[in-house]
C-alpha cells in the first residue's frame, strides 16, 4: 500500500547516506526546495533503525543506500516495513542491483535510482508527484537498461553504466578526483570501482583501460551516437570515421 503524504507542510523525509559529500549535497537540495521536511539523517543501517524509532510515525519517505555499514540498507528497510505499511522507500546504489529487485518488490520499494545527487533529488521530486504508483519506479536507469545487452559477450565485459562512465572519463584523461566530482561520489568509491574494473577486465593499468575502450568501441556505444547518428565526444578512443 502506497501512502500519499498529506501536503500540509511538505513531505517528511529520513535520509540515509554514508557518503559525507553526497549527503551534504542532498541535504542542501532538500532544504532548498522547500517541499520537504528533513526529519533526520543517518550514516548506517543501525542509525537508520534508531532514527526510525524516533521519527517513524512522522516520516513519509525514507531515502536509503542499498548498501550500508552495520546493517545493509535493504535489511534495515525490511525491518522498518514490518512496523510501517505506509511509509515510502526510495533506494539508490552506485551499480544496478538486479538480484535485489525481488526483495525491493516484496518490501514495496517505491523508487530505485542511481547513486548521484541529480538522480536522487530528481527522483524524489518524481516520487512526490506519483506517490500512488504501486510498481517500483526505476528512475534514471535507462542508460544501464539500454547498454546491458550490448555487453553480454562474456561476464568479463558485462559493464554497468557507472563502469562505462569511468572508462570514458579515464580515456579522456580525468583523474580519480575529477571522476568522483563528476559522478557525485566519494574518491574512495571511485578508486574501489576502478580497482574492481581492472580485475573484471583482467587489466593491470589505467592505460590498459583506454586500450580496452578503443578495441571494444565502448565510447561509441555509450555516448550520443545512437541518438544523433554521430559521435560527439572528444574521447581519445572515438571512432576515426565518426
Amino acid at each position: 500500500m502506497k501512502k500519499t503524504a498529506s501536503n500540509k507542510s511538505g513531505y517528511n523525509v529520513i535520509l540515509v547516506c554514508s557518503d559525507r559529500l553526497l549527503r551534504q549535497k542532498i541535504i542542501h537540495d532538500i532544504n532548498l526546495s522547500g517541499k520537504y521536511n528533513l526529519l533526520s539523517c543517518a550514516e548506517n543501517g543501525f542509525a537508520l533503525l534508531h532514527q526510525f524509532g524516533k521519527y517513524g510515525d512522522q516520516a513519509d519517505i525514507v531515502i536509503s543506500d542499498l548498501f550500508l555499514e552495520g546493517i545493509n540498507g535493504i535489511e534495515a528497510l525490511q525491518v522498518i516495513r514490518q512496523h510501517s505499511a505506509n511509509i515510502q522507500f526510495m533506494v539508490y546504489s552506485a551499480l544496478f542491483q538486479k538480484d535485489l529487485y525481488p526483495i525491493m518488490k516484496k518490501i514495496d520499494v517505491s523508487m530505485y535510482c542511481p547513486k548521484n545527487e541529480l538522480s536522487i533529488c530528481n527522483g524524489l521530486e518524481s516520487l512526490s508527484r506519483n506517490s500512488g504508483t504501486t510498481d517500483i519506479q526505476l528512475f534514471d536507469w535507462e542508460e544501464y537498461m539500454y547498454l546491458e545487452p550490448l555487453y553480454k559477450k562474456n561476464s568479463q565485459t558485462n559493464l554497468s553504466g557507472l563502469e562505462i562512465k569511468i572508462i570514458e572519463a579515464i580515456s579522456n584523461g580525468s583523474s580519480n578526483k575529477e571522476i568522483a566530482t563528476d559522478q557525485h561520489l566519494s574518491l574512495r568509491t571511485i578508486e574501489s570501482n576502478i580497482s574492481q574494473l581492472l580485475k573484471k577486465l583482467s587489466l593491470r593499468h589505467r592505460v590498459d583501460i583506454v586500450r580496452f575502450a578503443y578495441e571494444n568501441g565502448v565510447c561509441a556505444t555509450s555516448c550520443s551516437i545512437f541518438r544523433s547518428g554521430k559521435c560527439e565526444t572528444d574521447s581519445l578512443f572515438r571512432r576515426k570515421n565518426d
